[in-house]
This record gives C-alpha cells, structure tokens and sequence, in this order.
C-alpha cells in the first residue's frame, strides 16, 4: 500500500478509510523518500491549512519537513505520522487526527 492511494481517493471518507489502513499496516520507523514526498502533497492538501497563526504555517509548511515516520504509541495502542521540521519542532498525525 502507498500513499499515493490516499491521495487518489476523490471521497473524503475513502481517503479517511485508506489514510488509517496505510497507517495500520505500515511498519514502524521512517518512510521511504517516495511515500514522504506522497506524504507531503498530502500534508500540503489537508493538514496545512488547519493551520491558523501564519507565523506558525511558515514554520510547519511542507517544505520545511525533514523527516516522516510512523511510531508507535502505547498509551492509545495507535500508529501516528511523527513529522520533523527544520526548526526541530515535531507534530503528530494519527487517525483521529486527519481534518
């Protein structure tokens, strides 16, 4: 499974369905380079622009990420996106987490 099917699906609910099956059955650890460009069209798309505070957007915007990969979190039992930064501040996309 790729990221690029999340990015295909027209229905925000299909693209909500596949978003958390990659996370799923992802393994844990960093993305390969092609599913972190995957993953920053995506990010660009639908998490960006949840951002409010323009300072805050310039800092988090797609091309600042350095580095994507999957964790784990063993309070909540849950797969979540880690995302770096370049200014070193981090942020955490899981399933309940997609707008």
């Amino acid at each position: 499974m790729s990221l690029i099917e999340v990015i295909d699906c027209l229905q925000l609910e299909e693209k909500v369905s596949t978003f958390n099956k990659y996370l799923d059955e992802s393994p844990t650890g960093e993305i390969s380079s092609l599913e972190k460009a995957y993953f920053q069209i995506l990010y660009d798309l639908h998490f960006s622009p949840t951002i409010e505070s323009l300072d805050i957007y310039k800092e988090l915007q797609m091309i600042n990420i350095t580095n994507v990969s999957i964790d784990y979190d063993l309070d909540t039992y849950e797969k979540y996106f880690k995302v770096s930064f370049r200014s070193g501040k981090t942020l955490e996309i899981g399933k309940n987490l997609f707008p």
